[in-house]
Order: structure tokens, then sequence, then C-alpha cells
């Protein structure tokens, strides 16, 4: 993955950052933990309706996207 160098990187990955923060704690708030948890226990993921499927894609994105971001960070400073 290449790093964008200089001034423009840095202002793309301070946007990426909020965007990724502000994303990640307005899902959260709507999304109970337990719940997300509970669902992927008790339920099989055939028998998910289409909106919790939507709310469980939702926080692995997240996760996802903060992991890599993570990453990024990590190897950018």
């Amino acid at each position: 993955m290449g790093v964008i160098k200089g001034p423009v990187g840095k202002i793309i990955g301070i946007i990426l950052i909020t965007y990724t923060l502000a994303l990640s704690t307005f899902t959260l708030s709507f999304i109970n933990f337990s719940a997300a948890i509970k669902l992927i226990l008790v339920k099989s993921f055939y028998s998910l309706s289409f909106t919790e499927l939507l709310i469980l894609s939702g926080v692995i994105l997240c996760f996802g996207v903060l992991m890599l971001l993570a990453i990024w960070v990590k190897s950018y400073y």
C-alpha cells in the first residue's frame, strides 16, 4: 500500500481518522454490543433478518476499517 508523503498525506490521514472515528461512534451508539453478539451466538446467519444482517455487517465493517486504520497509522508514523 503506497503511503502519500508530505502535507497532503497528513491532511488526508487526519480526514480519514476523523471520518472513521465519527462513523464508528455513530454506529456504536446505535448498536448494543451484547445484542449483536447474542445475534451471532443464538441465531445462524440464515435466520437473520435483513436489518439484523445490515447492523452486523456495519459492526464488522467498522472494526475492519478501524483495524486497517490502526495498521496504516502505525506504518505511517
